[in-house]
């Protein structure tokens, strides 16, 4: 019983540093979804491809982010952001994102593509405090979620490398 605790007691840190305190809030009572009803089963998504996403996600939230402050005197500018955590796990799950652009085939000597131009989709933030040029970015809340954002990009990165020093480490067989 105790090896368990510990081991949800790891992954939900690991999640929080990844996706966030408040998706491990929700999370925290849902540990079989994420882990599996058992301890021993192989972990749900591969540790590579959630840090590519999660890397991928987390620059793309800086940059909208990062948008929103430049734009925090531009009349009717509405502050965007993503909802990191659902799209993060439709990421890894494979689904098709809804506003991902398919890619029809006009003419036949075309070549035919399969993929699609995936990007999720952005939501608008309610302003805390009106203004009188429509404007909604708050620059100190948008300053907040950069700097959080910052960080657990780093932590994404850091876990990233640490994922793949261990791999290396058990290819060529010694300690990283």
């Amino acid at each position: 019983m105790g090896y368990l605790y510990h081991l949800k007691h790891l992954s939900l840190v690991f999640l929080e540093v990844l996706v966030g305190w408040h998706a491990v809030c929700e999370v925290s009572e849902k540990f079989d979804y994420f882990i599996g009803p058992n301890v021993n089963t192989v972990p749900r998504f591969d540790p590579l491809n959630f840090g590519e996403a999660a890397l991928k996600l987390r620059s793309l939230r800086h940059e909208l982010l990062s948008s929103n402050l430049v734009n925090a005197d531009t009349p009717n500018y509405k502050a965007r952001d993503i909802d990191f955590q659902s799209v993060l796990m439709q990421r890894l799950s494979g689904q098709p994102s809804p506003s991902s652009v398919n890619l029809d085939r006009t003419h036949q000597g075309h070549i035919q593509m399969t993929s699609s131009i995936q990007s999720p989709k952005q939501m608008f933030r309610v302003g805390v405090q009106p203004s009188l040029d429509g404007n909604t970015v708050d620059p100190d809340i948008e300053r907040g979620n950069f700097v959080k954002n910052a960080f657990f990009t780093e932590a994404a990165l850091s876990f990233l490398g640490s994922t793949l020093r261990t791999r290396l480490s058990a290819i060529t067989g010694q300690p990283s």
